[in-house]
């Protein structure tokens, strides 16, 4: 057996257990989409598999829209690197989270490159902090 395997299964589990109780925190707003706040503390239960440190305090999250008539929520975000080779993963619960949320009937994920990111820039200080960089 690999245990690296078995690892990798741990993460996600706890990974899905995260995601979970933060969907099912309760909500200021009950009948319209749910706050900016809302949005973003659900997305801090999204984690680089690789730092282990969430994609909001990683700075990874550029701009969230949210479109109270349709229902709808756009993400712009960015990776780590074009070639981050966790980036689907990271893509796809970004998006699998807020498609969880209430009265949410659209996501749209805009990965964009520009500006590039940089931890220094991008950064909140406890991931700067955990990234070793201050």
């Amino acid at each position: 057996m690999d245990p690296n395997t078995d690892a990798n299964k741990t993460n996600e589990a706890t990974t899905a257990e995260k995601l979970e109780a933060v969907v099912m925190q309760p909500r200021t707003n009950l009948k319209g989409l749910p706050t900016l706040q809302e949005i973003t503390n659900v997305l801090m239960a999204v984690e680089d598999p690789e730092l282990h440190i969430n994609i909001v305090d990683l700075g990874l999250v550029y701009k969230v829209d949210r479109d109270e008539e349709n229902g709808k929520i756009s993400v712009d975000m960015t990776l780590t690197t074009p070639a981050c080779p966790y980036g689907p993963q990271l893509l796809g619960q970004t998006h699998a989270i807020l498609g969880r949320l209430p009265n949410v009937k659209d996501v749209k994920i805009n990965t964009v490159w520009s500006p590039k990111w940089d931890p220094r820039v991008h950064a909140s200080e406890v991931a700067q902090m955990l990234l070793g960089l201050i």
